[in-house]
């Protein structure tokens, strides 16, 4: 058997699906060595609203499922499973139509990430060219111009108010 990276997957998603309605998804997926594929261990819980709050909150290895509805304030919790405590390497949001026709209206307002160490990348080699410092620095120098510009107009009107 070829080597399989260690992929463990975790998903939590708010779907209609045809022969359950509206629910809540809360899915674990793993290759399962043994069986040489990938499994899936989604568990749905019926819901009603159609907004809402996703969470995913991990402690060590535990990964807790918490969602809101509707306008909820409290999240609670739908499912507990043992996750990995390996570092996080990809986060995705996604919606699927399910393969309906239909339009899908999907609104991303909140997404915050938190952890008690984000892993770094190694710092920039001495030298290294960042656009972003040249358009910050671009735009810093474009508002003090307008600045200083604006003050001068604005001492030139004043004088010439009060010589008339």
């Amino acid at each position: 058997m070829a080597d399989v990276p260690d992929v463990t997957a975790a998903t939590l998603a708010r779907s209609h699906r045809p022969w359950d309605g509206n629910v809540l998804v809360a899915n674990k997926g793993w290759w399962d060595v043994a069986k040489e594929q990938y499994r899936n261990d989604g568990k749905p819980f019926p819901c009603e609203a159609t907004r809402g709050q996703l969470r995913l909150v991990r402690t060590g290895s535990v990964l807790r499922f918490l969602v809101t509805e509707g306008e909820e304030v409290s999240f609670r919790e739908i499912r507990q499973i043992e996750y990995t405590d390996k570092d996080i390497s990809q986060l995705r949001f996604g919606v699927d139509t399910g393969g309906s026709p239909g339009p899908v209206e999907v609104r991303l307002i909140d997404l915050r990430v938190r952890s008690e160490e984000l892993p770094m990348e190694s710092a920039p080699k001495k030298g290294t060219f960042h656009v972003w410092r040249i358009i910050l620095s671009l735009g810093v120098g474009g508002l003090s111009l307008v600045l200083v510009t604006g003050l001068l107009w604005w001492k030139k009107m004043a004088r010439a108010k009060k010589a008339t």
